[in-house]
C-alpha cells in the first residue's frame, strides 16, 4: 500500500511537471501578478543609499501591502527542482504581489530615483511582463534640502513612491495599440554631464512624456527582469524590440531649461538603415513636466511614423521596377523575408509575390497614402507582373 501511494504521488508530480512544460508555464507562475524590483538610484550622493536604506526598503514593502498580498519569491523558487543558489539569494530583494485588482496582464514595477539640482525625482515604471514594454510611467518630486550626512524625513520616499505608482496606474491605457511604433531612447556615451546621471534622468522624464502618446521601450530594470526570468517563475518570452531608436546628447543652458541633440538611429530589429541626423530642441521644465517649446519637429516626425505603421492598413505598392515592387510597409510593420502577399488587379488577374529585401528613406519613395516611406519592403512578383500598379493594396497569401 505504501509503495502504491508513493508511486501514485510520483506519477502525479511527473504529470504536473509535464503539463507545465507543455503549456510553457512553471510552478508558481499564477501565484503573483506583479513584481516590485529593487530601487535604481542615480545622481545622488554616495551615502544617500546607506543613509536611507531602511526607508527605501520600507517604501517598497508598504507599497506591496497597499495594493495586494505580498508573496515570497524566495519560497516559490525554493520549491523548484535544481534551483540556483545565487538566484535564490538575489530574489530576497524582490517583492512579488498577488494584486487585489489585476492590471490586465502580469507586470513589473521599477522604482527609480534621480536628482536634478536639489530635487529628487521619484519615478515608477510599470512594464508589461510579456516583452518588457512600458505600460505606464509617472513621477513625484521630493525637495532634498537636507544637509549632507542626514537622511530624508521619515515617510517621504514611501509617500512619493505610492503617489507615483497611483499616477502610473491612472495612465495605463486599456485599448490595444493601433500601430507598431515602439520607441527607445538612449544617451550618447560621451555625455557632458557628470557620470551621465543628469542626462539619464532627463531622458527618463522625456520617456515618460512620450509614453502618454506612444509605445516606449526602456532598459531601466531589465537586469532585474532578467533575474526573475532566469528563475522560471514566469514563462520566458521574447523581449520587445524597438522599431525606432533615438540617441540623445543633452546640454544645460540655464536653470530649468535643457537642450539636446537627437540622432534618429532608425533601429529596425537592431539593424540600422539610415544615417544619423542631429536635431536641436528646447525643453522647459515646469514642476518637472516636459513641454517642447517653439519646435514640434519631433512630435510631427513621430506622428508620421504612427501613420506609416498602422497595423490595420495592409501594404500598398509605392514603386514598380521591372519584376520588383516597393511597398510602404516593412520590418517595423511586421513583414519578414519570404512572406507571401497577393492582390487582385482591376482586370481580375491575380498578382502574387514574396518579400526578398527591404529599403530605407534614402530611396525617397512616396507612399500612395501620402507619406514618405521611412523603411519598406521589396517584393518579387512571381505571378501577374504585367498587371501591377502603384496604389494596389496587398493581402496575405
Amino acid at each position: 500500500m505504501l509503495v502504491s501511494a508513493m508511486f501514485e504521488t510520483t506519477l502525479k508530480s511527473i504529470l504536473l511537471a509535464t503539463s507545465c512544460l507543455s503549456t510553457g508555464l512553471t510552478l508558481g507562475s499564477d501565484k503573483f501578478d506583479l513584481v516590485v524590483f529593487p530601487w535604481i538610484i542615480e545622481g545622488t550622493s554616495t551615502e544617500f543609499k546607506s543613509l536611507n536604506e531602511v526607508q527605501l526598503q520600507e517604501s517598497i514593502t508598504e507599497l506591496a501591502q497597499s495594493i495586494g498580498k505580498p508573496v515570497s519569491l524566495q519560497k516559490l523558487y525554493g520549491t523548484e527542482p535544481n534551483y540556483v543558489r545565487n538566484i535564490f539569494k538575489a530574489l530576497g530583494e524582490y517583492t512579488a504581489v498577488k494584486l487585489d485588482e489585476k492590471l490586465g496582464n502580469d507586470v513589473t514595477v521599477q522604482p527609480y530615483i534621480c536628482k536634478l539640482a536639489d530635487t529628487l525625482v521619484v519615478s515608477t515604471a510599470i512594464n508589461q511582463w510579456n516583452g518588457y514594454r512600458v505600460v505606464a510611467l509617472a513621477h513625484q518630486t521630493v525637495i532634498d534640502n537636507k544637509s549632507p550626512g542626514k537622511p530624508l524625513k521619515s515617510g517621504l520616499l514611501r509617500d512619493a513612491l505610492r503617489e507615483s505608482y497611483r499616477k502610473a496606474v491612472r495612465n495605463i491605457k486599456s485599448d490595444p495599440p493601433q500601430d507598431n511604433l515602439k520607441i527607445k531612447i538612449t544617451n550618447k556615451k560621451n555625455t557632458r554631464f557628470r557620470l551621465g546621471s543628469i542626462s539619464k534622468c532627463l531622458s527618463h522624464l522625456l520617456t515618460e512624456k512620450l509614453s502618454q502618446k506612444y509605445q516606449m521601450i526602456t532598459d531601466h530594470g531589465y537586469d532585474h527582469y532578467s533575474l526573475v526570468e532566469r528563475s522560471k517563475l514566469k514563462p520566458r518570452v521574447a523581449r520587445t524590440r524597438p522599431t525606432r531608436q533615438f540617441i540623445l546628447d543633452w546640454y544645460n543652458l540655464k536653470e530649468k531649461t535643457y537642450q539636446f541633440k537627437l540622432w534618429k538611429a532608425e533601429s529596425i530589429f537592431s539593424h540600422r538603415i539610415t544615417e544619423e541626423i542631429s536635431h536641436q530642441f528646447q525643453l522647459e521644465i515646469e514642476d518637472f513636466s516636459f513641454e517642447i517649446e517653439s519646435n514640434k519637429e519631433l512630435e510631427d516626425y513621430l506622428d508620421e511614423q504612427v501613420i506609416s505603421l498602422k497595423l490595420a492598413e495592409m501594404p500598398q505598392i509605392s514603386k514598380v521596377f521591372k519584376a520588383w515592387v516597393y511597398l510602404d510597409k516593412g520590418r517595423a510593420w511586421g513583414l519578414k523575408i519570404g512572406d507571401r502577399l497577393a492582390a487582385k488587379a482591376p482586370t481580375g488577374e491575380t498578382i502574387k509575390g514574396h518579400i526578398v529585401g527591404f529599403f530605407g528613406p534614402n530611396q525617397n519613395i512616396l507612399s500612395p497614402r501620402g507619406f514618405n516611406v521611412p523603411e519598406g519592403a521589396i517584393m518579387y512578383v512571381r505571378k501577374g507582373q504585367l498587371h501591377v500598379d502603384i496604389g494596389q493594396t496587398l493581402e496575405w497569401d
